[in-house]
């Protein structure tokens, strides 16, 4: 091969190569952070305390305006009752879930979410339900991995931590989540959470 054959040949390959390189740490990079997060999850000390979950949602929907009001989305909220939990940790899972709804919504249709909750002896339910595309009944479960991420379109692709990241704030407040197909198209995420101690 001719030293001008080379020097084409390495013009065209080298930087193809570096910016593989280049991708490829800050794909690393994004991972490690993202397992960062899940692990510093783990160690956040909860301090409950009795949440007016009404008031809580208004504030988050209020963060989330512009937002929402681009996605044209209606979000429901029934009279909700508080329930004894930490109010960062809470206000984290019902933002992800509020946030996942909007990326993932459907096309061809206005995006409704609705919010309920109901006592249940010492526990409150909450539900967030959505009209979205809804999720595969295989992946109902695997949703909660770390970095699994339901391709429901590849540019909005999150970190694949939002929802492992809730279920663990939920469980650290002596909770339980789980997703559910909804009837007519759709996703509801079912959220436990104990009940205040004068209320339970």
């Amino acid at each position: 091969m001719k030293l001008h054959e080379v020097k084409q040949l390495l013009a065209a390959k080298v930087p193809e190569a570096l910016n593989f390189v280049i991708d490829s740490s800050r794909k690393m990079d994004a991972l490690i952070s993202a397992l960062l997060k899940v692990s510093r999850a783990g160690r956040v000390e909860m301090k409950p305390e009795k949440i007016e979950m009404s008031g809580l949602l208004q504030k988050i929907l209020n963060a989330m305006r512009f937002q929402l009001e681009e996605a044209g989305a209606e979000v429901k909220i029934d009279v909700l009752p508080s329930c004894l939990a930490d109010p960062m940790a809470v206000s984290q899972v019902l933002a992800n879930l509020l946030d996942n709804a909007v990326k993932y919504r459907a096309k061809g249709r206005r995006l409704v979410v609705e919010v309920t909750g109901e006592r249940r002896g010492g526990m409150v339910l909450y539900t967030v339900a959505d009209n979205g595309p809804g999720i595969p009944e295989k992946d109902l479960d695997r949703i909660w991995n770390v970095f699994f991420s339901h391709e429901l379109g590849a540019e909005n692709r999150g970190e694949g931590i939002g929802l492992p990241m809730a279920r663990r704030m939920v469980d650290k407040n002596g909770g339980g989540i789980k997703a559910a197909a909804r009837e007519g198209g759709g996703t509801v995420f079912y959220i436990e959470l104990p009940a205040p101690r004068e209320e339970a």
